[in-house]
C-alpha cells in the first residue's frame, strides 16, 4: 500500500520472477500474480498499467484467484487475504460465492 502512492513505481515497480521479461512484468508469475491482485483489491491497479498488462489480469481474473485458492497455506494467498481484510474488501463476492480457505479462516 505504501508504494502505491509512490508516483515513479507506476512506471519503475518490477516484481517479475519469470527472468524472460525485459522492462515490464510478465503479470503471470506467483509474484506478479500477488502484486496484481493486491492492487486492484485497494483500487490502484491502473496505476500501474506501464509495468503490468492489466488488461490481460481483468480479463482472467477470476480464474487467477481460484488458482491462487488452490494453495490454502501459501504467502501469496495469506497475503491477498490479509490485504484485502485490511481494506474492507469482500473475496466472497469477488469470488461469486466460491468458498475461499486459508490459513484455518473460510471465507
Amino acid at each position: 500500500m505504501r508504494i502505491s502512492n509512490h508516483e515513479p513505481t507506476y512506471r519503475l515497480l518490477n516484481v517479475c520472477v519469470d527472468g524472460m521479461t525485459v522492462g515490464r512484468n510478465c503479470s503471470r508469475c506467483w509474484k506478479c500474480s500477488r502484486v496484481i491482485m493486491m492492487l486492484d483489491i485497494i483500487g490502484k491497479l491502473d496505476r500501474y498499467a506501464a509495468v503490468f498488462d492489466t488488461e490481460t489480469f481483468r480479463q482472467n481474473r477470476d480464474a487467477l484467484m481460484l488458482c491462487l485458492r488452490a494453495e490454502p497455506e501459501s504467502t501469496a494467498v495469506r497475503d491477498v487475504v490479509e490485504m484485502a481484510s485490511q481494506v474492507g474488501y469482500d473475496l466472497r463476492a469477488s469470488l461469486k460465492g466460491r468458498v475461499w480457505r486459508t490459513a484455518g479462516a473460510v471465507l
